[in-house]
């Protein structure tokens, strides 16, 4: 008797098994998310009124579409990180200069309300028709533990990064001998005590400066110095500069300056290293050191190759 139950009961969990098996029934796939693609450019601006604009430009994201009677739609985003807050992601559109995004259809008037250019190492901002909101934007150069506060002079276009410990003259006027030759304008950076002190070397003058001068067509470091001199065209780090240097003595001084001039720019503009020192030998043995010239000159270098230009 215990059989007879037992038997059926085995073949309805059989049968129920082979249904189950048999019928259909829908996979589920596994959930695979898209990997982001890397950006082919990442670039961060300064602005004026210290503004910030984070950005990473992507290419071949978008589908480019067309017909007959237009041209191909760029591909290509951007994303950026304004300083106000604000996270944006721009479609590349058709541009006559330079490279153009914006959130909108650029077909349909009134569609876009934000438009980013980026040209060379400058940028551009239209924010509802406002210019004025993210305005001389200049790029700046990777972040660096020496060099970790940033100039920025928009009216110019350029930002060069400097040490938080040196003095700025933000209106410097560097004058000719002869005013006819050259008055260049600009901004100053001088050195702190801390790297003069027990030294020959000169805090009130010895730094970094970079000058513009209007007007000239032909800009080379001989512009900015009355002497009599042949620059030297030299390339460093992919930058073409007007290279020259000049020296003079009295009264137990020293002088020593470095010119790198942009022959491009425009304002014509250079980088001058201006080094003071007195004579070493003025003073009572034991009471002065000489100045560490080598390490002085790495740390302008270092200014100088954070330069960047529009």
């Amino acid at each position: 008797m215990r059989y007879k139950i037992i038997v059926p009961i085995l073949l309805l969990i059989l049968v129920g098994a082979i249904f189950f098996w048999l019928r259909p029934h829908t996979l589920v796939a596994p959930i695979v998310e898209t990997p982001k693609p890397t950006p082919t450019k990442a670039a961060e601006y300064i602005c004026n009124n210290q503004k910030t604009i984070g950005a990473r430009f992507y290419e071949n994201v978008v589908n480019a579409t067309s017909t007959p009677d237009t041209p191909p739609t760029p591909t290509g985003i951007a994303e950026l990180a304004l300083s106000d807050g604000r996270v944006l992601s721009l479609k590349k559109t058709i541009s006559a200069s330079g490279v153009r995004y914006s959130n909108g259809d650029p077909q349909v008037e009134g569609n876009e309300t934000f438009i980013f250019w980026s040209k060379g190492n400058g940028a551009l901002v239209t924010d509802n028709g406002d210019e004025k909101s993210y305005f001389g934007c200049v790029a700046m150069t990777l972040y660096s533990d020496a060099l970790p506060a940033v100039y920025h002079d928009g009216q110019n276009g350029y930002t060069i990064r400097y040490a938080k410990d040196w003095t700025i003259d933000p209106v410097y006027t560097n004058t000719s001998p002869n005013p006819d030759m050259y008055v260049a304008m600009g901004v100053r950076f001088r050195i702190p005590a801390t790297m003069a002190t027990g030294t020959n070397l000169s805090i009130n003058d010895t730094g970094l400066s970079v000058e513009s001068i209007e007007g000239v067509t032909d800009c080379s470091a001989n512009t900015f110095t009355s002497n009599t001199i042949t620059p030297t065209p030299t390339t460093i780090n992919d930058t073409e500069y007007s290279f020259a240097t000049t020296s003079d003595a009295g009264a137990g001084n020293f002088y020593e300056e470095h010119i790198y001039a942009l022959p491009y720019s425009q304002p014509c503009t250079a980088i001058r290293y201006l080094i003071h020192s007195t004579n070493i030998a003025n003073y009572e043995p034991g009471t002065k050191i000489e100045f560490d010239r080598s390490a002085l000159l790495q740390k302008f270098d270092a200014m100088r190759d954070s330069l960047v230009t529009r």
